[in-house]
């Protein structure tokens, strides 16, 4: 009766592991050490170092957690009480329909992934905070919501993600180049959080290591979760340019319209602070700090902030399916901006179509 049970959830997802590169074995010639092992003799880097500082032992500090999930339930509250007020998402009305607006022509996949992005968010709570699900007669609901976290990221969450990035429009000042860094951002932090995820199943799919996969499964997972709410710095920056942009058009109409000073304001408005442009350089804050991370998840910063300890073998091999990166995984992600940008550049017929357009 146990086998057969066994058997039944390894059966759930076995066909991803066809995608993914098999674990070869420890090396028994000492000639064939992956270089990762004699990286671990060198010293960390300043920014390694600082990192750890400012992180500890521990990226995941539980106290931190209950106050990121407190953030995710208010925003998500201002989102689906203001759809269900105005049938607009919150930025879209406090723009007048400019911005991520669910009446552009961007509105119904933006509203599969307001919606489906907030129930994987309630997933991730019940997967990460509610530790006594793990175990017991409720294991089950922790599977459960474990698999249907990641049905919803890659197959509404993250493919509305990556195409909403694509398809950003450029506004009234028609920022094509802002905009281009906004679609580039966009991806790139959809493709982390997509390949922490993959790996995260794949681990735990196979368990190699027993308690110890299960324990890197849970390291990836939050990892892969922590990208998508990147959001969550973003949004307040957004809000204080949109604030901001309110005070000086409101201070443009006390001199009067003739004025150096009025027009001056109004042109400032109207091209720095269009509502587009705040969008884009606001998200540079903190998902273009991934732009510095050229070899993606192997890169020295992001093992530490996994918690991946680059000495022990048998960790990166299961964390990543190899000691070290394949060609077509190195070539992906240092190539991957220009990846990235040549999408964006053919949405907008070489940078000179808007793709959003009112109704």
């Amino acid at each position: 009766m146990g086998g057969d049970k066994k058997g039944s959830e390894d059966r759930g997802l076995d066909l991803m592991l066809l995608f993914a590169p098999q674990a070869p074995e420890k090396p028994d010639d000492p000639d064939l050490v992956p270089l990762s092992e004699a990286r671990a003799k060198e010293q960390p880097s300043p920014v390694a170092i600082a990192v750890m500082r400012h992180f500890g032992t521990e990226p995941f500090v539980p106290i931190t957690m209950w106050a990121v999930w407190l953030c995710i339930a208010g925003f998500v509250a201002i989102q689906l009480g203001t759809y269900a007020l105005t049938g607009d998402s919150f930025f879209g009305t406090i723009t007048g329909g400019v911005v991520e607006s669910l009446r552009l022509s961007t509105g119904v996949p933006m509203t599969w992934h307001m919606m489906t992005g907030s129930a994987m968010w309630t997933l991730g709570f019940v997967q990460i905070m509610l530790k006594n699900l793990r175990h017991g007669s409720l294991a089950w609901v922790h599977r459960l919501s474990g698999v249907m976290l990641l049905l919803l990221w890659f197959f509404v969450v993250g493919p509305t993600a990556a195409w909403l990035s694509l398809h950003v429009g450029v506004g009234n000042a028609g920022a094509q180049w802002a905009m281009m860094i906004f679609a580039v951002v966009g991806m790139d932090s959809t493709s982390w959080a997509s390949y922490y995820m993959m790996r995260g199943l794949i681990v735990i799919r196979r368990r190699a290591r027993g308690s110890a996969s299960i324990d890197l499964h849970s390291r990836l997972m939050r990892m892969g979760l922590t990208l998508t709410m990147l959001i969550l710095f973003q949004r307040p920056l957004q809000f204080i340019g949109i604030c901001i942009r309110f005070f000086l058009q409101l201070l443009s109409y006390v001199f009067p319209t003739d004025s150096w000073l009025a027009r001056g304001l109004q042109g400032f408005v109207h091209h720095a602070l269009d509502h587009n442009v705040i969008l884009s350089v606001t998200t540079m804050h903190p998902q273009a700090l991934l732009f510095f991370v050229f070899d993606g998840p192997r890169s020295e910063i992001a093992l530490i902030l996994v918690g991946i300890n680059p000495q022990d073998y048998d960790e990166m091999v299961e964390a990543f399916g190899s000691a070290e990166p394949y060609l077509l995984e190195k070539l992906f992600w240092r190539l991957r901006y220009l990846l990235f940008f040549l999408l964006r550049y053919h949405v907008t017929n070489g940078f000179t179509v808007d793709p959003v357009h009112k109704p």
